[in-house]
């Protein structure tokens, strides 16, 4: 039996959509943090952001994505997109930066996505936008995004 399931557990059906308050707001008492507040109506509001073609990102999720990313590419072009944030980057200076190949930044930018699909149980997106042109891929990191991320990473 795993350690959390004991005769103080219970099952609750939560809607997908809140899983990620849920989630956020147990981490919070485990850890003996005061849950964020709720609105007038009971509601916790968590800030998040959307990251277009992506999904919906919180300050959490980015924690728990750092603190689980063991891809070195990935970690350097997503520094890289932090650093300049709302700017686009080119996938290839992460590679010279990291002195990877190209194929290594792209096996590791699909174990992300598999990666995310294990922390969050959500269908894989990624807390950047991506673009292809002209053969090559670009990617760009919100400005809240970028600074959960470089909070998280230890960049400040």
């Amino acid at each position: 039996m795993c350690a959390m399931w004991d005769k103080q557990t219970v099952l609750m059906p939560v809607e997908l959509r809140f899983i990620h308050r849920v989630a956020e707001f147990l981490e919070d008492l485990r850890e003996g943090r005061q849950p964020a507040e709720g609105d007038s109506e009971g509601e916790v509001q968590v800030e998040s952001v959307m990251v277009p073609d992506q999904g919906m990102w919180t300050q959490v999720m980015i924690e728990n994505l750092v603190e689980n990313l063991p891809y070195t590419g990935v970690q350097a072009l997503f520094d890289l997109c932090a650093q300049s944030p709302q700017t686009w980057v080119l996938k290839a200076d992460a590679e010279v930066m990291q002195g990877i190949t190209a194929v290594q930044l792209r096996n590791e930018l699909a174990a992300l996505s598999k990666l995310i699909r294990r922390l969050f149980s959500l269908e894989p997106y990624w807390p950047v936008e991506v673009k292809k042109e002209r053969g090559s891929y670009y990617y760009r990191m919100n400005g809240r995004v970028a600074a959960w991320w470089s909070d998280a990473s230890g960049m400040d």
